[in-house]
């Protein structure tokens, strides 16, 4: 899908000059038969957007916390197996995010 956007400049006396027009290939919902521009990382999903994609890792990271906390983990496995963070990235296609935990 192509959209028209247009665009004006603004001067600091105020003065607003011609519009140009600048035309942005947007995305669709979704890659046909999942054919993203890349691979789906380490995270195993792929999310609507990045505040998606951090809501779940948050929520992947509170979970090992909570295990800890709990006493069901050692503190060995807690640092040997519980995400940090992560790096993330989208698909050039579609737009949808995925990504890969990042460890200690």
């Amino acid at each position: 899908i192509f959209a028209t956007i247009p665009v004006s400049t603004a001067f600091a006396n105020g003065d607003t000059r011609a519009s140009t027009t600048t035309t942005k290939q947007t995305t669709v919902s979704g890659c046909k038969d999942d054919k993203h521009s890349m691979p789906t990382g380490d995270i195993g999903k792929w999310f609507s957007n990045r505040n998606e994609l951090q809501t779940y890792v948050n929520s992947i990271i509170a979970e090992w916390r909570e295990k800890r906390a709990n006493g069901e983990i050692t503190l060995e496995e807690y640092n040997k197996n519980a995400p940090t963070g992560y790096s993330g990235w989208s698909c050039a296609n579609c737009g949808k995010w995925t990504g890969n935990f990042k460890y200690r």
